[in-house]
């Protein structure tokens, strides 16, 4: 991998990181129940969504500012504390995205944390605030609406589309 993907993939996947939103062509209909906390609030979510996440996903991130960037690979693995964590390391392993789905006050956050070389660092916990079906939209309850994350688990595929300030940013697109 050369250099200019090695960093588009780290800019794109920190947009993931901390700017993540939007449905995808997964939207639910008129017949679907979506469960959605007041602003600056979460909702509660089940362990077993989260553990749906769990092995390895590989796959391609679209809509970047870069275009889109192949072989994206995740592998989310159960921690002793009871988290959920996948972390990808890139370049010469200075630089890296750690992603930690964890229970706090009751339901499961996702806390995000991306460095690039050159030492730019960044960290974020993010909320669940709705639930339709598969989907789970998360977002920074300090800053609301500034990073939106949806997240759609199912058995073969984790499609995560990230929006900041209402912008589209990134969509991974990952397989098993």
């Amino acid at each position: 991998m050369n250099q200019a993907t090695v960093t588009a993939t780290a800019t794109a996947a920190l947009a993931f990181a901390s700017v993540l939103y939007a449905c995808t062509a997964d939207t639910p209909d008129a017949t679907d129940t979506a469960d959605t906390a007041a602003e600056g609030e979460a909702i509660e979510i089940d362990a077993t969504w989260v553990m749906g996440a769990e092995g390895a996903w590989l796959g391609h991130i679209s809509d970047t500012p870069y275009g889109t960037l192949d072989d994206f690979p995740l592998d989310f693995i159960h921690e002793e504390d009871g988290s959920l964590h996948a972390r990808t390391s890139f370049g010469d392993d200075t630089g890296y995205f750690d992603f930690r789905f964890r229970e706090q006050d009751g339901t499961w956050v996702l806390d995000e944390e991306g460095k690039f070389p050159g030492g730019l660092l960044q960290s974020y916990t993010l909320h669940p605030v709705e639930q339709a079906n598969e989907r789970v939209r998360f977002e920074t309850l300090e800053m609301p609406g500034f990073i939106l994350v949806d997240v759609i688990i199912e058995a073969e595929s984790l499609v995560i589309t990230a929006q900041v300030n209402g912008e589209l940013h990134a969509t991974f697109d990952l397989q098993r």
